[in-house]
C-alpha cells in the first residue's frame, strides 16, 4: 500500500469501509467478518458474526458509544464478541 502503514491488523487486508467519528475510527472487513475500532490508543477487533454491516453511528451523551447497522437492525458493539484488544486475545 505505497509504503503506508495501517492502524488495523495487516492480515485483514483492505477494508470494505472505513470512517472516523468523534475521535474513534473504524475499518470493516466483510469477507473476514471483522470490525476494527480504534479509540485513543486502543485498537479492538470484533467478530461481526452474521451481520452484514451497512452503517455506523456514534451515540452521544454521558456514555458515548459506537453502534452499527446490519440486516438485523442496530447493534451495539458491546453485543459483538471481542477477538483482540491491542493485538492480545481477551482474558
Amino acid at each position: 500500500m505505497n509504503g503506508k502503514t495501517t492502524w488495523w491488523p495487516a492480515e485483514l487486508g483492505s477494508p470494505n469501509a472505513t470512517g472516523e467519528q468523534k475521535g474513534s475510527r473504524y475499518a470493516y472487513f466483510a469477507q473476514a467478518r471483522r470490525l476494527v475500532v480504534q479509540s485513543g490508543d486502543c485498537v479492538r477487533v470484533y467478530d461481526t458474526l452474521d451481520h452484514r454491516i451497512s452503517g455506523f453511528a456514534q451515540q452521544q451523551g454521558d456514555q458515548s458509544r459506537l453502534t452499527v447497522t446490519s440486516q438485523h437492525g442496530e447493534i451495539d458493539l458491546a453485543g459483538l464478541p471481542v477477538i483482540s484488544t491491542d493485538g492480545q486475545p481477551p482474558n
